[in-house]
Formats: C-alpha cells, structure tokens, sequence
C-alpha cells in the first residue's frame, strides 16, 4: 500500500485573479488531506479584512509535511476547465498513488443590506467552496477504473480501503461531514 497524494487549492478573488497551488504529501493517507483541506477553510473565514484571500488559503506545510510542489496564478478569462482530468493531468505529474483532493475557494463581494453577492467592493465578503475527490492509480486498480478520471463522491473516497479512513475512524467522516455542511461546501 502507498500513500503519496495531492492537495491542491483554487482560490479566486473578486478581481478574478486565481491561484492554484499543489501541495505533495508523502504520508496522504487516511485523515491527513480532510485535516488539510479543514485548515484551509479555517484559514480562509478567519484572514484579516486586509490579507489576500489567495494568501489566507494554506496550511503549516512544516507541520503535516506537505510539500509546495507548484503553483499558477491567472486572471478568470485565461481560467481552464476545471474538470476531474485537468486536475488529473496535473496529479499524475507527481509521484502519486492515493489520489489528489481539490479545494476550489471563490471570495465575492457582498451587498451590506441584503448580504447578496454582487459586484462592486463593499469591503464585505464571503467564501464559496467546492472540494473534489479524485482517485489515484492504487485506488483506482481497486475499483478497476481510469486514475483521475471522475470526481468521486466523499462517501465513495473515504470507504476505500486503500485511503484508509474507514478502517480505523468511524467518527471521523460524519465530523468531517459536518464541517463541510457546517460551512457550506459544495462536493462534487
């Protein structure tokens, strides 16, 4: 069994400028990329009104040994497809058997009555989140599909044995599932 797996995080400002970033972990196994992806969005709620929302999306890279492998930035216009196999492209470039986790972050303005997204700068904001799954080649050969080919369902990453997280954390996935509800997050 290996454990090698990505992070990767999109985040978009209101000006449309976006940044992803691809993070390696050695030891992605289990609950180390759902704690990950947590951070972030810990991160992301509680940044100063003043910081970039692209430089509140991280995590202590020392502390759970991720390892910052890349990043692009662009403005919305030059944005790709964000499809299970762009980000799949880009998963397979690094030694990678678990799979990769993608956390999409989109800051909006908001209206200061009504609290609806719109356009112009109010200095009020919020986040949007999508979180993808993908799986890599180990746990792909499990189910017998493609790598990297479709977003699978939390509920279907989790359950696989080669991830890890069911065997020895029933808690863990309704907390984790929570948390997303919690704050909103849309997954694929």
């Amino acid at each position: 069994m290996s454990e090698r797996a990505l992070l990767i995080t999109v985040v978009t400002e209101p000006s449309g400028t976006t940044k992803e970033t691809y993070y390696y972990h050695r030891w992605g196994i289990g609950r180390i990329l759902p704690y990950a992806v947590m951070q972030c969005i810990i991160n992301a709620e509680t940044a100063q009104y003043h910081q970039s929302i692209i430089d509140a999306v991280h995590f202590d890279t020392v502390q759970h040994e991720f390892i910052p492998v890349g990043q692009r930035m662009y403005e919305q216009k030059d944005a790709p497809d964000y499809n299970a196999r762009y980000f799949g492209s880009i998963a397979q470039t690094e030694d990678n058997d678990i799979g990769a986790v993608i956390l999409f972050v989109r800051q909006t303005f908001l209206s200061d009555k009504e609290r609806q997204p719109i356009e112009e700068d109010t200095g009020i904001f919020t986040e949007f989140y999508r979180l993808g799954f993908l799986f890599g080649h180990e746990t792909a050969r499990d189910t017998g599909e493609k790598p990297f080919s479709r977003w699978i369902p939390f509920d279907e990453w989790s359950s696989n044995d080669t991830i890890g997280i069911s065997n020895d954390n029933k808690g863990f996935i309704p907390m984790f599932k929570e948390f997303l509800k919690f704050h909103n997050v849309t997954v694929f």
